[in-house]
């Protein structure tokens, strides 16, 4: 048997799941939702389940990343480690997944777990029925994936620098104002970023059919709310 402390990646607290070590990494899945069922909504095989491991060693909870993990916030480790080269495999034996790793103990986080968060599905959509506009959100989703796992840690510099800018008590900060011309990379820096905090569009100038398709996708999702 061994001890599996999971956190659910964007939820507070962490579940602790007790499993034979000959199971394999689909089970654990199964195991997690169970345990879960309020949180996850999704099918057992649509999590995505990644080692907690830094520089050969579990995160231990005394951590900042496991503090901030319980939190429901991420890191720039985190994120790095949920890079999707580092996704296990349902088919994967727990025993082939832990090899060479500390045997798994308690005050530690062995497992993060991505519960898929209905954005991916809503890009691959089309906007009522114009897929230009999806099509565009899914290049740039796919592009941001691309820069989040060649530049990690790039990526979580800048990641962990917005929390240090929401954690300064000394003053009140509502919102982080990124601007830019057209084509600077705004847009491509909130899909790179994946976003730990919600992320606003603000185009300052009228929408119109010759706008880009990317600004014409989001003033169709605001209209939305209008109606």
């Amino acid at each position: 048997m061994v001890l599996l402390n999971c956190a659910v990646v964007g939820e507070k607290g962490v579940i602790s799941i007790i499993i034979e070590d000959w199971n394999t990494v689909a089970l654990l899945k199964k195991a997690i939702k169970d345990e879960k069922p309020n949180t996850i909504k999704c099918d057992a095989d649509g999590l995505q389940l990644f080692l907690a491991k830094k520089d050969g060693a579990w995160l231990e909870s005394d951590s900042e990343d496991v503090k901030k993990l319980k939190k429901g916030e991420k890191t720039g480790a985190v994120e790095a480690l949920t890079s999707e080269e580092k996704e296990l495999q349902g088919e994967s034996g727990l025993q082939t997944v832990l090899t060479g790793m500390p045997k798994p103990s308690t005050d530690q986080v062995h497992v993060l777990v991505v519960v898929p968060s209905g954005e991916d599905i809503d890009v691959g959509q089309d906007v009522e029925g114009e897929s230009k506009y999806t099509r565009e959100l899914r290049l740039y989703q796919q592009r941001g994936n691309l820069i989040k796992v060649q530049h990690a840690d790039y990526c979580g510099q800048i990641l962990d620098k917005i929390d240090q800018l929401y954690e300064d008590e000394s003053r009140t900060l509502p919102f982080i104002c990124v601007e830019g011309s057209s084509g600077m990379g705004k847009t491509q820096l909130a899909f790179a970023l994946g976003g730990r905090r919600p992320w606003f569009y603000w185009p300052a100038t009228r929408i119109g059919s010759d706008s880009q398709n990317l600004y014409q996708n989001f003033d169709k999702i605001s209209d939305a709310f209008d109606e």
